[in-house]
């Protein structure tokens, strides 16, 4: 069993983090800081549809060419 260490942001993952809007920060710094790969693609998924109405918009995502495509969040 793995234990799950935290890590700290780089100096390019801080600089993108303050220029986050508020209600993404969250996830981008677990995202950077832990090893929680469908938080990762959650982050990533969220800021590929540009972070107003994420989820709407990552369920209907349409880059079937993707290789997360198959694992981003909100489903149908």
């Amino acid at each position: 069993m793995s234990v799950d260490k935290n890590r700290e942001m780089s100096d390019a993952q801080k600089k993108k983090y303050l220029r986050l809007p508020n209600p993404e920060k969250v996830t981008y710094k677990e995202a950077c800081t832990t090893n929680h790969r469908k938080v990762a693609i959650k982050a990533f998924c969220r800021e590929c549809m540009g972070y107003e109405h994420a989820a709407v918009d990552i369920r209907n995502c349409t880059s079937l060419d993707c290789p997360l495509y198959n694992h981003r969040p909100y489903r149908k």
